[in-house]
């Protein structure tokens, strides 16, 4: 099966497109992990690949108010790993893979009464 609509689930649920800001979501699939490479006297670069391959991919929300935070924040289990189904476009395909998020940083963009709006969140998934 192809592209189904949906660039990523967390722990079976579609992350809604709604939160992603257009042209900020970018993955880099199956990257390739070295162990102990070096440069020789002479120059040449020797690699010691890893097997395995750890994919990333990070995005930016627009301004969110606090519902909307709330909505994309009970998204993430408050587990360490979390469960993502992807698209990866190298492949063409859905791959899953366990992850995790490095900590996001809330900036406040505006108050206005008892309405909060934060910036763009940056989010990030990196398999372990």
């Amino acid at each position: 099966m192809g592209y189904q609509g949906y660039l990523f689930k967390i722990n079976g649920n579609i992350f809604p497109h709604r939160y992603i800001s257009p042209g900020t979501y970018q993955i880099t699939p199956n990257q390739t992990q070295d162990e102990n490479t070096y440069v020789d006297g002479d120059g040449k670069l020797h690699r010691d690949v890893l097997p395995h391959r750890r994919t990333k991919f990070e995005f930016t929300t627009p301004c969110v108010n606090e519902t909307d935070n709330r909505a994309i924040q009970a998204l993430f289990p408050d587990s360490l790993t979390i469960n993502v189904e992807y698209w990866n476009p190298r492949k063409g395909i859905y791959e899953t893979a366990i992850c995790y998020t490095p900590d996001t940083t809330f900036t406040v963009h505006d108050i206005n009464g008892n309405n909060i709006r934060y910036n763009p969140l940056r989010l990030a998934f990196i398999e372990y």
